[in-house]
């Protein structure tokens, strides 16, 4: 997503493209709401995720229990970190374990065999090492609980997208972009609606913003949306 194309769309729907504004810089005030209210706002419900193989040998350890284990995540300087999606064990780590005959010395027999062979012991070796779980305090301590096989995980981490927009996927660009709208739309209100008209060289200009006074009860309906579908792009419940 490119801010630039961005901010020209959002000019000509609102039809103010060729159109000066009383504001000394039109393209950079949207700019402002776009980095300062839609994006912070978006990323809580579409975070940029990364996955991060971690040693947590090499993690200041605060604190060591029989039932958890608390550690002090690194500083993330150039970016935001929300919240921590899931935590996994690094399969890598486990060879042997989770796989067909993992744990089992003699797999002989019929693939039949193989097979219910493999699914017992995968049951088996799944009571001896249960889920992860974790608890994430903002902005930097972890807890994971039930770190008995081994220190090398996988964390999905949702970080804020990147104020250049290039960390957006092309999948959600069209709900940040209305999400965008309707920030533009209610700032800029509240910005002009003291002013009827405008002139210009061409003459007066009606703004006709009227229909821009809904624009906060419209942002609010589309929070309410975005609530209601967050829950689908959280991590599976695990029931043990």
């Amino acid at each position: 997503m490119n801010i630039s194309r961005m901010v020209k769309r959002i000019k000509m729907e609102l039809g103010i493209y060729t159109i000066a504004l009383p504001i000394d810089d039109i393209d950079g005030f949207i700019v402002d709401i776009i980095k300062t209210i839609t994006l912070p706002v978006f990323s809580m419900y579409y975070p940029h995720t990364e996955k991060m193989y971690v040693d947590l040998h090499n993690w200041e350890c605060k604190e060591h229990m029989a039932t958890y284990d608390c550690f002090m995540l690194p500083e993330f300087t150039n970016r935001k970190l929300l919240y921590i999606k899931d935590i996994n064990y690094d399969d890598r780590s486990l060879s042997g374990m989770g796989y067909w005959g993992g744990g089992i010395p003699y797999l002989h027999g019929s693939l039949i065999n193989q097979m219910m062979i493999s699914n017992a012991g995968g049951q088996l070796v799944a009571s001896m090492i249960p889920k992860l779980t974790f608890k994430f305090e903002h902005p930097r301590t972890l807890y994971i609980y039930n770190l008995m096989a081994s220190y090398n995980v996988v964390i999905d981490m949702a970080f804020e997208h990147d104020q250049s927009l290039q960390s957006i996927p092309p999948t959600a660009e069209e709900s940040f972009y209305q999400l965008a709208v309707l920030d533009v739309k209610m700032n800029l209100y509240s910005t002009i609606k003291h002013y009827n008209e405008i002139q210009t060289a061409y003459g007066t200009i009606n703004l006709n913003i009227d229909d821009w006074q809904n624009a906060a009860s419209e942002r609010k309906e589309k929070i309410e949306q975005m609530d209601n579908e967050f829950h689908l792009d959280l991590a599976q419940l695990i029931y043990v």
